[in-house]
């Protein structure tokens, strides 16, 4: 098509629940692509644009796992286009643009009945990584990205904006180090988890709540069928409105180990740790 090649995914499960396994389908993830050597565009449902990385867990697979404990993870319809500038044949970068749709939340601390709150908004988001190979499946990326949405509620427009950093650094191919951190205001419309601390509304006029969180990971490829994980995150919220009983603030912390006895089966433990401030 054009020059480039369209190919597509769809993930879904039967997560949304029901009773003695009346359950109902749920459409995780999907997209359609549209690839040339150095472009690509994407429309479908994903991660945020600023936030592809993902922990790796059997365990938490409803929602993503460190959701609420600095993973902004919700899948949302999104269309983007990748770039790619190539300095040598090992390194370069990659700049990806794109518009959302974002799932808006109530208000902190409940709402009025008669508040309304627009679901859906737009919002654009950005990511712009420089990459390098270093040999004998050595690697780094580093990058750095944005979201800016607003949110419709009680008559008022409450700023939505996040900054996001991640990075990836794997020194030899048995270890890989990734991470990701953000911080920005209203960010409960990208998936908080348990804290939905997003904006607050009074009488006469609305404010977005501030948060910043992140978390890492070390992965050790241990043998060819195994692989060890010990990853840590945390969010965090800051504002004047909380009393002395809000949650203010998600520390997770846990480890588990993958063993693939085939290309798509995958078995193991993992125990892991959630704390609310």
């Amino acid at each position: 098509f054009l020059g480039g090649t369209v190919h597509g995914s769809v993930y879904m499960d039967f997560f949304t629940g029901g009773i003695n396994f009346n359950s109902t389908f749920r459409l995780r993830t999907g997209g359609v692509h549209l690839d040339w050597k150095t472009r690509s565009v994407m429309v479908g449902i994903d991660k945020p644009i600023f936030n592809p990385r993902e922990p790796a867990s059997l365990a938490q697979v409803g929602i993503s796992s460190l959701t609420g404990a600095g993973n902004l993870w919700l899948w949302v319809p999104q269309a983007r286009v990748e770039q790619d500038f190539a300095f040598n044949s090992s390194s370069g970068v990659r700049l990806v643009t794109g518009v959302i749709e974002t799932h808006e939340t109530a208000p902190y601390d409940g709402a009025p009945s008669t508040l309304t709150v627009e679901p859906n908004r737009p919002g654009i988001e950005g990511r712009y990584e420089f990459y390098r190979d270093l040999g004998q499946e050595r690697r780094i990326e580093i990058a750095t990205g944005f979201h800016a949405s607003t949110t419709h509620a009680g008559g008022f427009s409450i700023p939505s904006r996040v900054l996001s950093f991640d990075a990836l650094f794997r020194p030899q191919k048995r270890l890989e180090i990734t991470g990701v951190f953000f911080t920005g205001q209203n960010v409960s419309n990208l998936g908080t988890g348990i804290i939905d601390n997003g904006y607050a509304i009074y009488r006469n006029y609305a404010s977005a709540i501030t948060a910043r969180g992140g978390w890492s990971q070390l992965t050790i490829h241990a043998t060819r069928r195994a692989d060890f994980h010990l990853f840590a995150g945390a969010q965090y919220y800051e504002s004047r409105v909380f009393g002395a009983g809000d949650a203010t603030r998600n520390a997770q912390y846990g480890v588990n180990l993958f063993f693939h006895v085939a290309p798509n089966v995958i078995l193991g433990p993992e125990i892991s740790q959630i704390r609310t401030l």
